[in-house]
């Protein structure tokens, strides 16, 4: 499932997935400095060595940060993944369609 409110995806036992979620739009000034950014990611699993491997682009999906690993929990919980590191950030890669979360 994918929208701009709600995006997730199901991985049977012992298997890996990967999904791209896409279309959030910000609306940030162009001439905003952008200090720093975060992504929100709830995450759960029944297995506890499970792991979730997230990536962002900023550019629609050419160029890839590396990734940022979350270990597995078998109860929902919030995380926040500061991923102000991966690019030198501007307000234009928050245009529409440029953000992709892998």
């Amino acid at each position: 499932m994918n929208d701009v409110k709600y995006s997730s995806v199901s991985v049977n036992n012992g298997s890996t997935r990967s999904s791209v979620w896409e279309g959030y739009d910000f609306n940030i000034t162009t001439s905003s400095k952008i200090d720093s950014v975060n992504l929100g990611a709830r995450f759960y699993s029944n297995a506890p060595e499970t792991s979730l491997k997230i990536r962002i682009s900023r550019d629609g999906g050419l160029i890839y940060s590396p990734f940022h690993t979350i270990e597995g929990t078998t109860s929902k919980k919030f995380y926040w993944i500061d991923i102000t590191d991966d690019f030198p950030w501007e307000a234009l890669d928050f245009e529409n369609g440029k953000i992709k979360v892998s």
